[in-house]
């Protein structure tokens, strides 16, 4: 298991990592980790132990996903619930990807307009 820093970290990754101007190097710093860490962040988020800390609340948030797209199936929602419902299934799916290290976006997706 991760160790309590590396918890801490998930933690925040969670509170905070989406919002602008937080960076992964400003929530390592406010768990408490080096500067020498800080500007290198990869060697925590790449960590066994990291990965450790944060599979729990990635399974949560798994959960509640699948929790809400169920809902989405079973109630008839009109456009403002559906709406709020889908923000909430967008973010966390970012979460889940931002806690496991995996992109938010897709980058190498590329479309082009055919005259």
């Amino acid at each position: 298991m991760g160790s309590e820093r590396q918890k801490l970290v998930a933690k925040l990754m969670v509170e905070k990592g989406r919002s602008k101007g937080i960076s992964k190097g400003k929530i390592l710093k406010e768990a408490g980790y080096s500067n020498a860490i800080v500007t290198h962040p990869e060697r925590v988020f790449k960590s066994k132990g990291y990965k450790e800390a944060a599979e729990p609340l990635i399974n949560q948030m798994k959960k509640e996903r699948q929790r809400l797209l169920a809902n989405m199936r079973l109630r008839d929602l009109d456009k403002q619930q559906y709406g709020d419902v889908a923000r909430t299934f967008d973010m966390l799916t970012k979460n889940i990807q931002l806690l496991g290290g995996d992109a938010t976006e897709n980058t190498k997706l590329t479309i082009t307009w055919e005259s």
